[in-house]
């Protein structure tokens, strides 16, 4: 599957490659298989649950803070350093929290 990525990134420039994180349970059970897509992937989208998961799953325990979380994925290496990383996470009744370029937007 990431050579597929790879491939799809590399000859298609122009395109957009987004990950939803899907469950908690994917968060740890495909742990490795995310950490080594993520550097194609130019959004990511999760909500507060699958948030706290990938943090975890992650060593990211020190914080539940989901600005912090969204910062740490943004600023994973990507393999098109022309452009930055999205990340959305939707927060139920409260505001989505959206990190682009750094900025963090409710």
């Amino acid at each position: 599957m990431v050579q597929n990525i790879r491939y799809f990134v590399v000859f298609s420039s122009p395109r957009f490659v987004a990950l939803t994180l899907s469950a908690v349970y994917a968060c740890h059970a495909y742990k490795d298989a995310v950490a080594e897509i993520m550097p194609y992937v130019d959004i990511v989208f999760g909500n507060r649950r699958e948030a706290k998961a990938y943090a975890a799953a992650n060593g990211l325990m020190a914080t539940s803070n989901m600005a912090d979380i969204g910062r740490h994925i943004a600023r994973l290496p990507k393999a098109n350093g022309r452009r930055g990383r999205t990340v959305v996470f939707t927060c139920g009744s409260q505001p989505t929290v959206v990190v682009e370029n750094g900025f963090v937007e409710r």
